[in-house]
């Protein structure tokens, strides 16, 4: 004979797998502070650009260049980008426009390489957007310009990427300077946190564009997760700080 159970043992492991479904899910403040944060990243075009980029690189790397639904997300999310980019080509010379460049030819040359380069890789890049619209049939044209992006980009890169090699030398040799000056010290590693980010991302950025271009042998997956990476760290870069804790979180 099989006895029923009681209401007191159901009410039991109710409570019980509510309590265990509770406790997997974040605290309502996390959840909040992580909503606004990415609210915050969303609301700039460049945030819109950069985590939709994730989504184009991650949806390559899942297909790996083969036709498919993750292919078709991949052109997707490649074209839902480029609004984002509009003018963007004249925000990059305008630096060099309104304060040209000083100190010894190699700082000047690299910063207006960066500058051109990458206002040429926009600009071009618009080419191929109209291209995708319809509005330029020239499918040769289109390609070249392609082609002509990647490499403003590529360019670009490389000249940032001498900018934050030689800030980083200045970084180096503060410290040295500093000697036993903790506090002057810890003022220049906040100021080394960017610069080692700035290398890393100038660096991914160059061999995706050869990548992109076909110059160094990578198979689209790889070039996927290339993609992910520097995606990921440009998001990671643009994410909005965390709100200062208030005065009951600090106990006062």
């Amino acid at each position: 004979r099989i006895l029923p159970m009681s209401n007191n043992n159901n009410q039991s492991s109710s409570a019980v797998l509510l309590s265990s479904l509770k406790d997997l899910l974040p605290e309502k403040n996390t959840v909040i502070v992580f909503s606004n944060r990415m609210k915050g990243l969303l609301a700039k075009s460049d945030g819109k650009d950069k985590t939709l980029a994730l989504l184009q690189y991650l949806a390559m790397f899942t297909s790996n260049g083969t036709p498919g639904n993750a292919l078709k997300l991949q052109k997707s999310f490649g074209s839902a980008r480029k609004p984002f980019r509009i003018f963007k080509e004249v925000e990059f010379l305008l630096p060099v426009i309104e304060n040209p460049p000083a100190g010894n030819q190699a700082k000047v040359l690299a910063a207006y390489s960066k500058a051109i380069g990458m206002s040429a890789y926009m600009a071009f890049d618009h080419i191929v957007f109209l291209g995708a619209t319809g509005l330029v049939t020239n499918k040769r044209i289109t390609e070249l310009c392609q082609k002509l992006s990647y490499y403003g980009w590529f360019v670009g890169s490389v000249a940032g990427l001498y900018q934050s090699a030689n800030e980083l030398g200045k970084c180096v040799r503060d410290v040295a300077e500093a000697e036993d000056d903790e506090d002057r010290k810890q003022e220049i590693a906040k100021v080394a946190k960017p610069v080692f980010t700035a290398i890393t991302t100038n660096t991914l950025q160059a061999l995706l564009a050869l990548a992109l271009l076909e110059k160094i042998p990578m198979k689209k997956r790889n070039v996927g997760a290339l993609g992910v990476i520097l995606s990921m760290l440009n998001v990671y870069s643009m994410f909005p700080p965390p709100p200062p804790p208030d005065a009951k979180d600090k106990g006062e």
